[in-house]
């Protein structure tokens, strides 16, 4: 018999605020449960306000909220899902943290609103995604209207790509990609010092048979083949930010202080300007 992991999510939370981005990420909350029978918890969150306010001012009572959940459930339920909605207080990641972990949440799913966020928020709005490293969190930004064109998990050597594979099976049967992102050492030193034709080629080949190499272990220990791996020669949040925007991306978080500092800045990076789905694992 399959483990759950196996049978796919079977208990998903889906965070709204009512946007076309948080539509988005209904639809595909939605094309995913149909998958694998799973139910969805719809829940909004919404900022605690003085009694003497909504007194004064019904409108932010948050009756508005709650028609608009029933209505989504409703839209849910039309599509044969079952569903259930929450209307709480407090800060978002918070309260989808403390649902995800109340139903036991396979998955996590919210939207993207794309390119909006000011420089000194990037950080803290993907370091509280980042920070639900407990649950799966589905960060949607296009319309869920046909499958994933591919499915790329992001790894270095020091990624739990068994890990990140599973989690991409649990949404895709297909085999997933890797992709790995790679620097040629000292490259525009080299260039700046007048190195140029066969010797700064040789130098790159030698990188790339390099990364390869070091990717290999990894590869075969995850079930995979040498021809699932993608190599891409550049910054690597960069490289990820460049995903096409039809494929699904998955994206280790790492559990240790250490990993968290060293893969921070690229995760911000590709949460706040990436382009694809994203996966965080």
């Amino acid at each position: 018999m399959p483990s759950r992991a196996q049978q796919g999510p079977r208990t998903i939370v889906l965070g709204t605020d009512f946007s076309a981005a948080a539509q988005n990420a209904l639809l595909r909350a939605v094309r995913i449960a149909k998958q694998h029978g799973a139910t969805i918890h719809v829940i909004h969150a919404a900022p605690r306000l003085p009694v003497l306010l909504t007194r004064r001012f019904p409108v932010l009572s948050g009756r508005k909220q709650r028609e608009a959940l029933v209505g989504l459930v409703k839209q849910i339920r039309a599509a044969g899902v079952q569903a259930h909605s929450q209307l709480a207080h407090g800060n978002v990641i918070k309260v989808l943290t403390a649902k995800a972990r109340a139903v036991a949440a396979d998955l996590v799913v919210v939207g993207a609103r794309g390119r909006t966020f000011s420089d000194s928020m990037i950080g803290s709005t993907a370091e509280r995604l980042i920070a639900m490293d407990r649950h799966r969190v589905l960060l949607v930004r296009r319309a869920a209207n046909r499958p994933y064109r591919e499915v790329l998990i992001a790894a270095n050597e020091d990624s739990r790509l068994k890990e990140q594979v599973a989690a991409a099976k649990l949404l895709d049967t297909r085999a997933p990609s890797v992709l790995h992102a790679y620097e040629v050492p000292f490259e525009s030193t080299l260039i700046v010092h007048g190195v140029r034709g066969d010797e700064l080629r040789g130098h790159r080949v030698i990188a790339r048979r390099e990364a390869a190499l070091r990717m290999a272990g990894l590869i075969e220990q995850a079930g995979l083949r040498p021809a699932d791996l993608v190599l891409r020669h550049g910054n690597a949040a960069r490289v990820l930010q460049r995903v096409d925007r039809d494929a699904l991306l998955v994206l280790s978080r790492g559990r240790s202080a250490v990993r968290h500092l060293l893969m921070g800045s690229v995760t911000r990076s590709v949460v706040a300007f990436g382009a694809s789905d994203l996966l965080l694992v």
